[in-house]
């Protein structure tokens, strides 16, 4: 399959009141009052509204509430250890982070797009590995092949703007030593898994 190809090449990568008259009379005159001043009522200053951030998007677009509920956050030795040791290859993991650098890896069917993304815990590198594969695959045999073939659509994909805050659901692909911070596929559904040659969580196929 042609992904498959795809797919090995891409492993090198690796929010107030007035005064009271008083009437005039021949007795003695009656002291007058002091005016007791009326309380006045001055309306509460309006309370000056906070600010709420917009919600981050996620991206990819497309990723279903099965997949989503299953992100697990990523775990602090996920930084320095490979996919071999923590045994966690094919996890689905969520995070936030801002795009510092976005390349792309010329030899991937035609140049795959991946990102360097800053989270609070260090930096990851994720691969947009399904719109390269889509994009070859259209360009190999034909845009009616691809879209037969895949249920996700690659307008779905991609990367925000260098300097953008996104969070992100990604499958972890383990560590890698050329940029020397974990690695991941953007992207989990049916597409991605059947891509990776990976055991689907969600339907249980592999």
């Amino acid at each position: 399959m042609k992904h498959l190809l795809v797919f090995i090449c891409c492993l090198s990568l690796l929010c107030g009141c007035g005064a009271v008259d008083v009437p005039a009379e021949t007795a003695a005159p009656v002291a007058t009052a002091s005016p007791t001043p009326t309380p006045t009522c001055s309306p509460a200053p309006a309370p000056t509204p906070t600010p709420t951030a917009e919600p981050l998007k996620v991206w990819p677009g497309n990723v279903g509430m099965a997949y989503y509920s299953m992100a697990a956050a990523l775990p602090e030795h996920i930084y320095h250890t490979l996919g071999s040791e923590n045994g966690l290859e094919g996890t689905i993991c969520t995070f936030e982070g801002a795009v510092s650098e976005l390349r792309v890896l010329e030899n991937v069917g035609g140049g795959m797009e991946y990102a360097i993304v800053e989270t609070d815990q260090g930096s990851v590198l994720v691969m947009d590995l399904f719109s390269s594969v889509y994009r070859e695959t259209a360009a190999q045999f034909s845009p009616e092949l691809a879209e037969s073939m895949y249920a996700d659509d690659p307008s779905w994909y991609g990367f925000p703007p260098a300097g953008e805050r996104a969070c992100f659901v990604a499958v972890y692909s383990g560590y890698s030593r050329a940029e020397e911070m974990p690695a991941f596929y953007l992207g989990a559904s049916p597409d991605i898994y059947s891509i990776l040659e990976l055991p689907d969580p969600v339907s249980g196929n592999g």
